[in-house]
C-alpha cells in the first residue's frame, strides 16, 4: 500500500488466460487433500476451495486478517531442531513453513501490526485465514458508506448546533468521534468488516473550528457577561419601538430614550442591569449605555451614598483619556435608573481566549497584558483603581488594539445586595487585600492582572473553590498550582513574572503597573 504496508496478498496469478495458485492456495489444497477440480475461480465472488469461499478484490488478492504482531504463531529454531530432533514431534498434523527470520536476508515485511514481519509468518496468517474462514470483508457498498457518512454526520451536527451550547456541542462531537471509533473496531473484531473511519474523523475535526468562531449562539442573552457586549455582534435584540424594560417583573420601564440618547437595541444583561446600544443625536455618535437600578440592588440606607460615589467615580473615570481605555462620555439618572454612557467598540473580550482550544501564544498574552498594564498605570497615576480586572473587562477590538472596560463602576460594593444570589464583582480575580476589605491601591489591580495572565496561559484559574468562601480562602492563604504543570510550553521567564505579580503581600509584588508592563514587553521581545 501507499505506506509500504502489506495488507493484501494475491491468491492467484493470471497468465495467458490461465490461473496459477500462489503458495498459500497450494498449501491449503495439499493440507485438505483437494483435487484441482475442487477449486473454482469466480471473478465476482473470489475463490471457492472445497466448501470455503475466499473473498478477493478485482486483482485476485486477499485482504489479510492478521492475528497480531511477530510471534502470533509458534516458532522452532534451526538450532532447537538440530540439538533436539524430538522437537519436531510437536509439528505432527500441522502445516510447517520453513523460512528465514534474519533481517539481513531481506524477507521482512511491514504490516499494520509490525514493522518487520518475516515472510513465513505472513504466509501463516494467510493460510490460517483460509482454514479458519477468518476473512476481512469490504463489501462493494463500503466505499459509499465511507464517502457519505461524513456528510451525514456533518448535517446532523450542524442541525443540532443552534440548539446546543458550545460545551454540549463539543461533548456531542467527542462522543460522536468515540462512537465511530468503537463501531469501526467492533465491526473489525466481531464482524470482520473493514470500515475506514479516517474521513469521518477528518470531516468532524475540520468542522470543530466553526463551533468556536460562531460564538455562544445557544446561550440565553441574560447569561452573558455584562462586559462582553460592549462590542459584541450577533446578539438578538428586542424589537424596535415601544418601551424597553429591564425585566418582565420590574415595574419601572425605560422608553426608547435614556436622557437625550436614543435606544437602538438591547445588547446584554448582567448583574448590574441592562446594556444598550444607543445613539447620541447631537453629534450622531454610537455609544453604549449601561444602566444600574440601585433601589433593586442595594439596601435603602445605602442608595444615596452609593449614588454619590457612583457619579463621583464616573466623573473621575471620564477624565481618563488613554488609547487602551474605553472612554466614558456621560453619567446621569432617568426614570429611577442611573446610567453611564461610554465608547462603543467592536471586538472580542479575553474570556474567549481562556478556553482550552482558544489559548493565545504566550508571547501574544504578554503583548496584550502589557497594553493593559500601560492603561492601568495611567489610571493609577490619576489615583483611579479599577478593582475588577478580569478577562471579560478586557477587549481586543477589530484593529488589534486592547481596550480596558468598566472604569468608573467597578468600585461599587457587593456585600449588601438585596437580591439573593446576585454578586457584583468577580471573587476569583480579587487581590488578598480586596478580599479582606482593606484599603486598595494600584497593586490590587496588579494582582488581578496576574490572575488573568495565569488563566490566559493555562486555561484555568489559579484560585478555585466550590463556593465564594472557598475561593477567597485560596486567594488569601494558598499558593497556586505551578502553571507549567498545566501548560508545559510556558517559559520560565513568564513563570517568574507570574510569581511576582501574584504575591500575597502588596509590598512583595510589582509596585507599579509600569514595572509589570516593562517585564512583559521585555519577555515578549526575547521569546
Amino acid at each position: 500500500d501507499k505506506d509500504n504496508s502489506i495488507r493484501f496478498e494475491p491468491l492467484i496469478i493470471e497468465y495467458r488466460e490461465q490461473y496459477f495458485p500462489t503458495l498459500s492456495i497450494q498449501v491449503v489444497r495439499r493440507f485438505l487433500d483437494l483435487s484441482w477440480g475442487e477449486i473454482k475461480v469466480e471473478r465476482k465472488n473470489g475463490i471457492r476451495i472445497g466448501n470455503t469461499r475466499i473473498p478477493m478484490d478485482n486483482n485476485g488478492a486477499l485482504l489479510i486478517n492478521y492475528y497480531g504482531p511477530l510471534g502470533s504463531f509458534p516458532y522452532l529454531s534451526y538450532k532447537e531442531v538440530m540439538e533436539n530432533p524430538t522437537a519436531v514431534d510437536q509439528c505432527e498434523d500441522k502445516i510447517v513453513l520453513i523460512g528465514v527470520t534474519v533481517a539481513a536476508l531481506h524477507d521482512q515485511w511491514k504490516t499494520p501490526f509490525d514493522k518487520q514481519l518475516p515472510g513465513v509468518e505472513k504466509h501463516a496468517n494467510i493460510i490460517s485465514n483460509i482454514l479458519d474462514g477468518r476473512f476481512l470483508s469490504r463489501p462493494w457498498y463500503m466505499g459509499w458508506v465511507e464517502a457519505f457518512s461524513p456528510a451525514i454526520l456533518g448535517i446532523v451536527l450542524t442541525f443540532l448546533f443552534p440548539r446546543l451550547t458550545q460545551r454540549k456541542y463539543l461533548l456531542l462531537t467527542i462522543i460522536t468521534l468515540a462512537g465511530i471509533g468503537v463501531l469501526s473496531y467492533l465491526a473489525f473484531a466481531y464482524l470482520n468488516l473493514w470500515f475506514k473511519p479516517f474521513f469521518s474523523f477528518l470531516f468532524i475535526i475540520l468542522l470543530l473550528p466553526g463551533l468556536f468562531l460562531a460564538g455562544k449562539s445557544a446561550e440565553p442573552i441574560n447569561s452573558r457577561h455584562e462586559s462582553d457586549v460592549t462590542g459584541a455582534t450577533g446578539i438578538t435584540s428586542p424589537e424596535r419601538g415601544g418601551s424597553l424594560t429591564l425585566s418582565g417583573d420590574e415595574p419601572g420601564k425605560i422608553t426608547d430614550r435614556i436622557g437625550r440618547y436614543i435606544i437602538q437595541e438591547e445588547i446584554g444583561r448582567g448583574a448590574m442591569g441592562v446594556v444598550y446600544k444607543a445613539l447620541d443625536p447631537n453629534i450622531n455618535r454610537t455609544l453604549v449605555i449601561k444602566t444600574i437600578q440601585f433601589d433593586k440592588l442595594y439596601e435603602s440606607g445605602q442608595v444615596r451614598q452609593l449614588k454619590e460615589r457612583f457619579f463621583s467615580e464616573a466623573e473621575a473615570a471620564g477624565r481618563l483619556s488613554h488609547p487602551n481605555i474605553v472612554t466614558i462620555y456621560d453619567a446621569g439618572e432617568e426614570a429611577g435608573y442611573s446610567y453611564i454612557a461610554m465608547e462603543y467598540v467592536e471586538g472580542r473580550d479575553l474570556s474567549h481566549f481562556t478556553q482550552g482550544g482558544n489559548l493565545m501564544r504566550i508571547r501574544k498574552v504578554a503583548e496584550v497584558m502589557a497594553s493593559v498594564c500601560d492603561a492601568l498605570d495611567y489610571a493609577h497615576r490619576e489615583n483611579i483603581v479599577h478593582r475588577d480586572i478580569k478577562p471579560a473587562n478586557i477587549m481586543i477590538i477589530k484593529d488589534g488594539r486592547v481596550k480596558v472596560m468598566d472604569f468608573g463602576i467597578a468600585k461599587l460594593p457587593s456585600s449588601h445586595l438585596t437580591q439573593t444570589g446576585t454578586v457584583i464583582g468577580t471573587p476569583s480575580y480579587m487581590s488578598p487585600e480586596q478580599v479582606r476589605g482593606a484599603a486598595l491601591d494600584g497593586r490590587s489591580d496588579i494582582f488581578s492582572v496576574g490572575v488573568v495572565l495565569y488563566e490566559l496561559a493555562t486555561g484555568d484559574k489559579p484560585f478555585k473553590g466550590d463556593n465564594i468562601s472557598a475561593v477567597m480562602f485560596q486567594i488569601t492563604e494558598r499558593e497556586f498550582i505551578p502553571p507549567q504543570k498545566l501548560n508545559g510550553a510556558i517559559p520560565n521567564g513568564f513563570v517568574n513574572i507570574l510569581d511576582k505579580a501574584l504575591k500575597k503581600k502588596p509590598e512583595d509584588r510589582y509596585q507599579t503597573s509600569a514595572e509589570l508592563a516593562r517585564d512583559l514587553t521585555r519577555f515578549s521581545m526575547e521569546i
